[in-house]
């Protein structure tokens, strides 16, 4: 079953509290999280490591040093080796993340969220198919049904592996459906906060993922 953690960033970002919590993680987290220009950016990097290490090891039970053992792929794809799968997000103040409990080795899913909001819909044209489009353009907030089919799109990328290295055009939405050549994958959408859309793709229909939202502030304060 999948489950997910998600937490809401405070406006108002302390540059010591996200040190703290950096210097926190493993020495390859804190110089990915380093890289980053923005403290806003260096935030949400370091909240995803942090919900890994929350979800995925401490509410598996797993050792504490399971983040040690992360890796990507030739995709850019992160994971933790013979541990379950999982899948992380962010946009705006969101950040997210999907994991599978009990462990499932060979789940997949993807979980994308976005912040809605205004956009030239000429930009993203080759990227729907034509009933796509239609269904947005005939909404009654177009932006919102666009994220719709975007996060959706998204989610499925992220449970193939392959990030855009998939081509989004190749992603066909039907409902709770999306195909994928022969494949198919099981949408769920998900009510994560007002202002944003969100979807969650798995092999399985209705899922049923649990959500919990960490207090961000208080959260961040006890981790730093």
């Amino acid at each position: 079953m999948p489950a997910i953690l998600a937490v809401f960033l405070p406006e108002v970002i302390d540059p010591q509290l996200v040190a703290g919590l950096t210097r926190a993680l493993p020495p390859f987290a804190q110089q990915e999280i380093e890289r980053y220009v923005h403290v806003e950016d260096q935030l949400r990097s370091a909240v995803g490591k942090w919900l890994i290490h929350t979800g995925v090891a401490g509410g598996m039970g797993l050792p504490a040093d399971t983040l040690a053992a992360w890796k990507t792929d030739q995709y850019g794809r992160p994971s933790l080796p013979g541990k379950p799968a999982f899948n992380l997000t962010h946009s705006g103040r969101v950040v997210a993340l999907a994991y599978r409990l009990p462990a499932e080795q060979n789940a997949a899913l993807g979980l994308d969220v976005e912040r809605i909001k205004r956009l030239d819909f000429e930009l993203f044209g080759p990227y729907m198919s034509e009933p796509e489009w239609l269904d947005i353009r005939r909404a009654d907030d177009p932006e919102t049904r666009f994220f719709h089919y975007w996060t959706a799109k998204e989610a499925v990328m992220k449970a193939e592996g392959l990030g855009f290295h998939l081509p989004i055009a190749d992603i066909f939405v039907e409902g709770s459906l999306a195909r994928v050549g022969n494949r198919q994958w099981h949408l769920e959408p998900l009510p994560l906060r007002s202002g944003y859309a969100a979807h969650l793709a798995t092999p399985e229909a209705k899922p049923q993922p649990s959500l919990q939202w960490l207090n961000a502030e208080t959260w961040l304060d006890a981790s730093a």
